[in-house]
């Protein structure tokens, strides 16, 4: 999408935006305001290049309020998608139908991505948070199937023809799979409270003694964690839930097979699992020299090296610490091909071709912990 300057100082964009949520929504609302990122004409090519302008559906008096002409952004099209379905998810045109798309530039030019990885790094707590949510109610459904269904004997008197009948939470591959959906239907909802705890420095002081400034980092770090695992696990997990309802699950009369069709877009939209994962290793590790690696890994060291821990979970503290040095031991053999790809560039692909193990494997100590 480019942006003409005009005269008046307003711009005209022209070009063709898709996959926009609820690009339009009718009579719900007297106005909307879109926020568009495009290019003015002779800015460089990239990201750099880009600004953000605010495109209204309708023109307004900004005094009153009052609604004049329509502007020239219309929806061209809406997506026909596998789930998220409530969501009008749409194709948008600018200035293509005989009618200017007139926007105003916000701030200056060329700050297009800066401004709007404001909205991203909220977007992808959110979508994050929704896609353990996701999880969490397709876990508690499985939960309540496999306590109420009944079938087959008891694995103990599976060659009893007489032997009772039992629910299937009594089975050991059903508990196997509720189990497996509770760590990490829990494990992620503690994962993203500690990191929201970490984006106010006041409570980030309480939970592990960062400043303000570490506070920021942290949540950085963690931020691609609760993005990219919570919505790659939460889509594991799901297929897990249906499972555990058997036939069943694959029926609607039930809504697990709808929670994994809404769930499977987490892992794609505001930035898919491997730029997570990229943006993990090379800006919140390597950028950042590993401090804030080291900051979460510490309070990790601190728990472990407690006197007071509890003796029956012994066996899962000296996994713990084997899974820490595992993690640390990745994060100096990505190092290392950080360093060897100044020599030979192609050393980069180990690193694109490591980034999600890694991320996953990163995320799953967090949730061990």
């Amino acid at each position: 999408t480019k942006a003409i300057q005009q005269a008046d100082g307003t711009w005209h964009l022209d070009g063709v935006k898709r996959f926009i949520t609820n690009g339009d929504a009718d009579d719900l609302f007297e106005n909307i305001v879109h926020m568009v990122l495009a290019r003015p004409e002779g800015a460089a090519p990239g990201t750099k290049g880009l600004s953000l302008f605010i495109v209204p559906k309708f023109h307004f008096d900004p005094q009153t309020g009052e609604l004049g002409e329509r502007n020239g952004v219309f929806v061209t099209g809406l997506e026909h998608k596998m789930g998220l379905k409530a969501s009008a998810t749409c194709e948008l045109t600018f200035g293509q139908h005989g009618v200017p798309a007139v926007g105003w530039l916000v701030n200056d030019t060329h700050q297009g991505i800066a401004q709007m990885f404001k909205v991203i790094e909220y977007a992808r707590m959110m979508v994050g948070t929704k896609a353990i949510a996701t999880l969490s109610t397709g876990y508690l459904n499985a939960l309540d199937y496999a306590k109420t269904r009944v079938q087959g004997a008891d694995m103990t008197q599976m060659t009893d023809k007489a032997a009772p009948r039992v629910t299937i939470i009594h089975h050991p591959d059903v508990r196997r799979a509720l189990l497996t959906q509770k760590a990490y239907a829990e494990g992620l909802r503690a994962l993203y409270l500690y990191t929201a705890a970490h984006q106010d420095p006041v409570v980030a002081t309480i939970v592990s003694g960062a400043d303000a400034g570490m506070a920021d980092r942290v949540n950085d770090l963690l931020l691609p964690i609760v993005k990219g695992v919570g919505s790659e696990r939460a889509y594991q997990c799901l297929t897990e839930s249906l499972q555990t309802l058997g036939g069943s699950g694959f029926l609607q009369d039930y809504p697990i097979e709808q929670y994994i069709r809404d769930a499977k877009i987490d892992s794609l939209y505001e930035g898919t699992t491997a730029i997570q994962a990229q943006d993990f290793f090379f800006r919140k590790i390597a950028r950042d020299q590993g401090g804030a690696l080291l900051h979460v890994v510490t309070q990790m060291q601190q728990f472990l090296d407690d006197g007071s821990a509890r003796d029956e979970l012994a066996i899962e503290r000296a996994l713990l610490a084997t899974a820490i040095g595992d993690v640390q031991e990745m994060v100096a053999a990505m190092t290392r091909f950080l360093v060897d790809s100044q020599q030979n560039p192609r050393e980069l692909y180990r690193l694109g071709l490591e980034a999600v193990p890694f991320l996953l494997a990163v995320g799953d100590l967090l949730l061990g912990w």
